[in-house]
């Protein structure tokens, strides 16, 4: 058994039953091209109004259409499967397909291309020029530290993804999954300026395979101690609705939780969070110099989007703000732990 392809003709009154469908399939197509990195909205609704035309064309064998020719030899077609032009039948059906191409030049319709993947015939013989495909070698398997499970497995993976970011750049980091404690102590650790490692941006990506901005590793100049006294302080959550526990200890909340939180490539919701924190960090710094306690909560690309802004905003203007990171701890509500403290000194 071998893949055929049947082209099918309708006629001028058949394919007007059809071509509203046609019309909004194309409209779909259009609109995927344009579409954001992982939204299939639009391809789902695309292949199904194809679907239907070839339903269509298939009752239309089964009742007796004008014509129909088979070709075994024929590629599959790429995009829509109707064709209306004769000289776009002909590219795609080859010679075997001019009764076809005179039908549609005489009176008009179209041909509907349809797939049978389980037609008669003798099966295509490979190529005896062809070498034979070999699968790539699988990923190396990473192994944690002796006895390390759960979330010190899990740190022990991030820092070794941000130790070979920043000496090599051999590999991107990936956050997801991890704990924001985690992620945040990390970065902390690898974003400060060492003799030992050069400024080198770290790629990021996530596991449904978008990747966004690069990370600064080994960039600014940071130090553990506030080093401000008698300037303002906010204490603010970092997304709100997350954890409404924290609403009595804090002034307010970094992102809205409807703005961040929305069903998109995680990559686009880093972004989002870079941008929108990067014009609230320079809003903020115009006033002076300032200490923010953020509380923290658990969505990977909010917070890598936000101490990637902060990175950028410390290694520009060192000095104009200070942010100590807490973790809120479930098992502990009333007490949020102290992370390390992200400042640059003048």
């Amino acid at each position: 058994m071998r893949e055929t392809a049947r082209f099918v003709y309708l006629s001028a009154d058949e394919w007007a039953k059809l071509a509203l469908l046609a019309e909004l399939a194309d409209d779909a197509r259009r609109r995927q091209e344009k579409a954001a990195f992982g939204d299939r909205r639009e391809a789902i609704r695309f292949a199904g109004l194809c679907t239907e035309i070839e339903r269509a064309a298939w009752r239309c064998v089964q009742t007796g259409a004008p014509m129909v020719i088979t070709a075994p030899d024929s590629e599959p077609a790429a995009g829509m499967p109707w064709i209306t032009s004769p000289q776009d039948l002909r590219q795609r059906g080859g010679s075997s397909t001019a009764p076809l191409k005179r039908l549609l030049e005489r009176g008009g319709g179209a041909v509907v291309e349809v797939r049978d993947a389980f037609g008669r015939g003798p099966a295509l013989a490979p190529l005896a020029s062809q070498p034979e495909w070999e699968p790539p070698p699988p990923a190396e398997v990473w192994r944690g530290p002796s006895g390390a499970r759960g979330r010190a497995a899990d740190e022990a993976r991030w820092l070794a993804q941000l130790h070979a970011a920043a000496t090599d750049g051999s590999a991107p980091i990936v956050p997801s999954g991890i704990g924001n404690r985690v992620i945040t102590e990390g970065l902390r650790q690898f974003a400060a300026r060492s003799r030992d490692c050069q400024d080198r941006p770290a790629r990021v990506v996530y596991r449904d395979g978008s990747e966004a901005d690069p990370f600064p590793l080994s960039a600014v100049n940071l130090v553990e101690h506030e080093g401000m006294s008698g300037v303002r302080r906010l204490r603010l959550a970092l997304i709100s609705m997350r954890h409404p526990e924290m609403d009595a200890d804090v002034d307010g909340c970094w992102f809205r939780n409807r703005d961040v939180s929305q069903s998109r490539p995680s990559a686009d919701t880093d972004r989002f969070a870079t941008k929108s924190s990067r014009e609230q960090l320079t809003c903020l710094a115009a006033e002076g110099p300032m200490v923010i306690e953020m509380y923290q909560t658990g969505l990977e690309p909010a917070v890598v989007g936000f101490y990637r802004a902060l990175a950028t905003h410390l290694k520009r203007s060192p000095g104009s703000v200070v942010v100590v990171p807490r973790y809120f701890d479930r098992d502990r509500p009333d007490d949020y732990s102290r992370g390390t403290t992200w400042a640059s000194p003048k």
